[in-house]
């Protein structure tokens, strides 16, 4: 379950301009995204996110879903 997930800390989101927040990683929703910084100045990459999962877990994959816009 991903009830106990939350993201411990992202280099950079876009909040501004759009709801490009990192939460929107692992809201289970493809059509939301976390988008980096485009509205003002941002940091350099390389970028990352850093999701707590609650509890230790054993990962053997991820699986990243391309934006329309992409």
């Amino acid at each position: 379950s991903r009830d106990a997930w939350k993201i411990y800390c992202a280099s950079s989101e876009e909040t501004a301009q759009e709801d490009g927040s990192a939460e929107n990683l692992i809201d289970d929703d493809p059509a939301t995204i976390w988008h980096t910084v485009w509205s003002e100045p941002h940091p350099s990459l390389p970028h990352l996110v850093v999701i707590d999962l609650g509890r230790e877990t054993a990962c053997s994959g991820a699986r990243r879903i391309s934006s329309s816009s992409a």
